[in-house]
């Protein structure tokens, strides 16, 4: 009899499990398929004409998941609302219960809101990552902040442990930060997901990647910026593979999707939750010969501010595609990388356009990954202003159209 109780103990204890397994999957799944994670850059409101980008832009049924991005982190373990006109309800512009509203075009969607940025830093989190009082502190905060508000998870956006302003130790308390937030989060059905650097030395130094990952629902691999005005010659922001002589070049040859992914499986990334990281933005720089116009090129800085991002090294592929709808910045295509540039005089930018995320879709589905996150959506061809874009959002849909089209013929065989 005491065997017969321990065995229906064990049992009913196995489908519990399975049974929590099965709802989690569910949850981070959003549409019973590969993830689409779509961040936005909410200060995208403030932008100039064409550019200016609200809630309402969104199409909600493109995306399982939404980001809102960003809270801050306080020394203190507080989460900080930044924007308190754009993002708090009446009489303010109440950005999040309009993000949040976009569920009811989408009950399966699930929004997120996102902590940290570029311009957070480190010096914040370290402090909270490396006080076990403090990690508990911030993450009672961050359930009653997103329990408050409504949203569906939480995601961390630390760029990057033990760099900007942290410390060595970050690479340890990165993990404990996590635990503890999942500890809050999980048995209240909420998401925690991270974004991450695929930069080699980032990783070393701050990343315990399979730890790290054990953490998550989702972690998005921020696979751009790989070349940026930062450099004194032209490069590509997101090139798909390397070529091969840039295989034997030790400065170049994790600077590309296909390798910067394989750091992060290598290192004992679970597949099923990495979600490749895709950029709706281009870098530019000012060529210093406009006759010595490839990839390596030398420059002289970056190239000219867009009139709705207006920031001289970076620009949107709206911005691009206008130009070029203008006869301006006539594409080409590196048939070694697998994504394209442009050049006009002495300006010269890499970018991605619907063929090449096309391909990067393709590889997260090769490589049996989660999905495709997109950072963000502000800078897609979101009003259908160009000729070439056929209906608003173009690259979102390419990248879409892969995950799904490539499921279906899965099912169909």
């Amino acid at each position: 009899m005491r065997n017969l109780e321990a065995v229906l103990v064990a049992l009913a204890a196995t489908v519990a499990t399975l049974s929590s397994v099965g709802t989690a999957e569910v949850a981070v799944k959003g549409n019973d398929g590969p993830v689409l994670v779509c961040y936005v850059g909410t200060w995208a409101y403030y932008r100039p004409g064409n550019g200016k980008f609200t809630p309402e832009d969104i199409d909600p049924t493109l995306c399982t998941h939404l980001v809102y991005a960003f809270v801050g982190i306080t020394g203190q373990g507080d989460v900080s609302v930044l924007d308190s006109w754009l993002d708090l309800p009446p009489p303010n512009l109440d950005g999040y219960n309009r993000f949040l509203a976009l569920k009811k075009k989408n009950p399966d969607l699930k929004v997120l809101i996102s902590v940290g940025g570029w311009n957070q830093g480190s010096y914040s989190f370290s402090t909270v990552a490396n006080s076990d009082q403090l990690r508990k502190t911030f993450a009672k905060n961050v359930l009653k902040f997103v329990t408050q508000y409504g949203f569906d998870g939480f995601d961390v956006d630390w760029e990057y442990p033990a760099l900007r302003g942290g410390a060595s130790s970050d690479k340890a308390g990165f993990v404990e930060l996590l635990r503890e937030l999942r500890a809050q989060l999980e048995p209240n059905g909420l998401l925690l997901t991270a974004a991450v650097s695929v930069g080699l030395d980032k990783i070393e130094a701050g990343y315990d990647v399979e730890p790290v990952v054990q953490q998550l629902d989702l972690v998005n691999l921020m696979v751009y910026d790989l070349h940026g005005s930062w450099d004194s010659v032209t490069g590509m922001n997101a090139a798909l593979k390397a070529t091969k002589e840039e295989k034997y070049d030790p400065d170049n040859k994790n600077l590309n999707v296909e390798s910067a992914l394989k750091l992060w499986l290598d290192r004992g990334a679970d597949p099923s939750k990495v979600v490749l990281g895709v950029p709706f933005y281009g870098h530019t720089w000012t060529l210093r010969d406009a006759s010595n116009a490839g990839v390596y090129a030398p420059t002289n800085g970056p190239g000219q501010a867009g009139p709705y991002t207006r920031e001289g090294g970076t620009i949107g592929y709206n911005e691009v595609c206008v130009q070029q709808d203008a006869g301006l910045y006539k594409e080409k295509w590196d048939s070694q990388r697998l994504v394209p540039y442009a050049v006009e005089g002495n300006q010269w930018v890499s970018y991605d356009n619907v063929r090449s995320l096309k391909l990067k879709a393709q590889l997260a589905v090769d490589q049996g990954l989660a999905g495709v996150m997109v950072w963000s959506l502000e800078t897609d061809d979101f009003r259908n202003d160009c000729s070439t874009s056929g209906g608003r959002f173009p690259l979102l849909r390419a990248i879409y159209s892969t995950l799904h089209n490539e499921r279906r013929r899965v099912h169909r065989h």
